[in-house]
């Protein structure tokens, strides 16, 4: 492919005027990096001699574009003043991804590699136009029901976007708890269906980004997900069946879920006065134990804060 361009672009230095050589630089800019179809592409190009200044030496500036085997699909000169030109290209019929190469008048016959280039993409639709939506079929995430959330790609309110890759991350905390790809039909939609994630908190979002390398920016959507509140049977055990003011209690404790299964967690002790006091977590199928120092005068909740959202603080006996 290389020699194919270098051949292309030696038969274009050729077939211009030769110049006397003044060593130029070419820039060019376009007004955009993808184009639908036969659409207008607006260039601004400039000349610039060894120092980085624009050059006056120039009259003529000459652009071709490339296509992705490197075949010369059209050829245009333009005027220069002082250094500067501005014009016109139209893209190619055909989706796909394009070159733009350009040179100054001075630079005709001077090596291949001093040439600018730049890329750019042709797309039936233009991708800054695409949107993801996402509904989700369910008021509260609940880990024993199936999870549904509808996401839609589209071009337009009317209009849906087929075939896009996506990518999706599920987030609790902060912290990533899943992940994988999707792909939309030829309808713009698919639907992702959340399992038994392990390890979530109190919050859950998700995450979805396109995945497509042509787009020229990246699209994401984040959506927060609701989490049921879940009840847990939560029972304290002091030794010798109630708390001691004044002395270091041992108080053991037991949790199951509404099914009647263990329920493992971690959570806090909290004075009537706003102080933790203690921190717990079960250590064996929801059971586990702690030790804690009661003053006379103050009560004390449990607040059990991870794995999952909790209905309500727990009194201590």
């Amino acid at each position: 492919m290389g020699n194919r361009h270098f051949i292309l672009l030696f038969c274009l230095l050729v077939s211009l005027p030769v110049y006397s050589q003044v060593i130029e630089k070419s820039y060019l800019s376009t007004d955009k990096e993808i184009y639908a179809p036969e659409d207008t592409i607006w260039f601004k190009a400039y000349a610039f001699d060894l120092n980085s200044l624009l050059s006056a030496e120039s009259v003529a500036y000459h652009v071709l574009v490339l296509g992705s085997d490197s075949e010369k699909l059209t050829q245009s000169s333009w005027p220069v003043y002082d250094g500067l030109a501005s014009g016109y290209l139209i893209a190619p019929k055909l989706e796909g991804t394009y070159k733009i190469v350009a040179i100054s008048g001075q630079m005709v016959n001077s090596s291949v590699d001093q040439a600018f280039n730049k890329t750019f993409f042709v797309r039936s639709e233009l991708a800054d136009e695409i949107d993801i939506l996402a509904y989700p079929q369910f008021e509260v995430f609940n880990t024993d029901a199936d999870n549904a959330i509808d996401i839609f790609t589209q071009f337009s309110p009317t209009k849906l976007a087929p075939d896009v890759r996506l990518t999706y991350q599920m987030f609790s905390e902060g912290k990533r708890v899943d992940r994988g790809r999707l792909k939309t039909a030829e309808d713009g939609k698919v639907t992702l269906k959340i399992g038994n994630l392990k390890g979530f908190g109190k919050d859950l979002s998700l995450l979805i980004e396109s995945e497509d390398k042509i787009l020229s920016r990246p699209i994401k959507l984040s959506v927060p997900i609701p989490v049921a509140q879940q009840y847990i049977d939560l029972q304290f055990l002091p030794e010798g069946g109630t708390l001691v003011n004044g002395k270091v209690n041992k108080i053991a404790f037991k949790a199951l879920d509404k099914n009647g299964e263990p329920f493992d967690f971690k959570g806090l002790v909290i004075s009537s006065s706003g102080k933790i006091v203690a921190a717990a977590e079960s250590y064996y199928k929801g059971m586990g134990s702690f030790n804690l120092l009661p003053q006379a005068g103050e009560t004390y909740t449990f607040q059990v804060n991870s794995p999952l959202k909790i209905d309500s603080l727990y009194a201590m006996p």
